[in-house]
Order: structure tokens, then C-alpha cells, then sequence
């Protein structure tokens, strides 16, 4: 195989496959060589062009989709992972039943007021702007801050109803609960491995 060997001003010498030593003229050479760079050397009626090496060129090619085919993965999945946490404040958080009365509170709205999963949604909703303008720390700020509440959130019911009930909390937990707690920390996670990402 043929590879540049040394660079000297307007001179480019070449190893050849058959040990010898070419030289040619820089302006011959088809694209910014660097030393050790494999090449391929066409003549044809006194013109010499000499390229780099194709399986290279389809290496980097080939490189750069791989990598950037695994930071699209990330991302795709870290907006599926928001996306279902906006909808899981939408779900029951709580599920009470009573001599057959049930009762659900999800994470928006309940007794009159807003809940705290209205700070959840507005942190995540700007996380997506965030994520399509490729600002990956913020993003990663924003998860943190929104498991922050969502775990303050948790911190005061599992309090609340340590003081006040008899029975245990965990009975009580619906299907909202669950799904937002998995896919906030789904969120983080994916949000530290994009940013992790160069």
C-alpha cells in the first residue's frame, strides 16, 4: 500500500508497495496530506493525481454514524421519557376507596387548587425547548429539578400520612405514582448520558 512518508514544502514523497520511494508535487495530491496517510496514485498521460485511500474516507463516514446514530437514540429517548412524565401528572396519584366510593387525585389539580405537578410539566415542557436547541447541561439541570419536586412532593405525603392514617400509604399509590416515578428517573438518566455526550 502506498502512505505518505515525509512532506517538504511543495514535495510530497510517497512509499510505494514495492519499497520505493515516490515524489510528487503537492499540488498533485488531492486533499490536505498529513504523514502516514495511506493513498492511492492514478497517471495517465504525464498527470499524476494522487487521493486518500477510500476505505478510509468510508471509516469516518461510517464512524460518524454510528456515534451520531447513538446520540439520536439517547435523545429520542430521553423525549419519550418527558413526554410520558407530563402525561403521568394527568393519572391517579392516589387512590382512595371507601365502602365502595373510590376517590383518585392526580398530580394537576385536586381539592380546588393546583398541584405540584404543574411545576413538573412547566420544568419538563422547557426541558424539550431545551433538548431541540441541544442545550444538553441544562437539560440535565432541568431533570434534576423536576425529580427535585416530584421527590418533595413524595417526601411530604409519605410524611402526611404517617401522622394522620392508620393505613399504610402504599395502598393508596395509583398507577400515576408509578409511571412518573419511572420515567423522571428514566430522565435523569438519559439527560446525564446525552450530556455526557460529546
Amino acid at each position: 500500500m502506498a502512505k505518505i512518508i515525509k512532506l517538504n514544502g511543495e514535495e510530497v514523497s510517497i512509499g510505494t508497495d514495492d519499497g520505493k520511494i515516490r515524489k510528487v508535487s503537492i499540488n498533485d495530491v488531492h486533499f490536505a496530506p498529513v504523514e502516514g496517510d495511506e493513498v492511492e496514485i492514478f497517471e495517465s498521460d504525464g498527470e499524476i493525481v494522487v487521493t486518500k485511500k477510500e476505505r478510509e474516507n468510508i471509516e469516518q463516514v461510517n464512524n460518524y454514524f454510528v456515534q451520531n446514530n447513538g446520540t439520536d437514540n439517547v435523545r429520542v429517548s430521553l423525549y419519550i421519557a418527558i413526554i410520558v412524565s407530563m402525561l403521568a401528572c394527568f393519572l391517579p396519584i392516589i387512590s382512595i376507596s371507601i365502602l365502595g366510593y373510590s376517590i383518585s387525585y392526580n398530580y394537576v389539580y385536586n381539592e380546588g387548587r393546583a398541584a405540584d405537578g404543574i411545576f413538573v410539566i412547566g420544568i419538563q415542557f422547557l426541558s424539550i425547548i431545551l433538548l431541540s436547541r441541544k442545550k444538553k447541561k441544562a437539560v440535565f439541570i432541568f431533570e434534576l429539578l423536576a425529580i427535585g419536586v416530584f421527590g418533595y412532593t413524595v417526601y411530604n405525603m409519605f410524611s402526611n400520612a404517617s401522622n394522620s392514617m392508620n393505613i399504610s400509604i402504599y395502598n393508596l399509590l395509583g398507577v400515576g405514582f408509578y409511571i412518573l416515578a419511572i420515567s423522571l428517573i428514566a430522565s435523569v438518566i438519559l439527560a446525564y448520558i446525552n450530556a455526557s455526550k460529546k
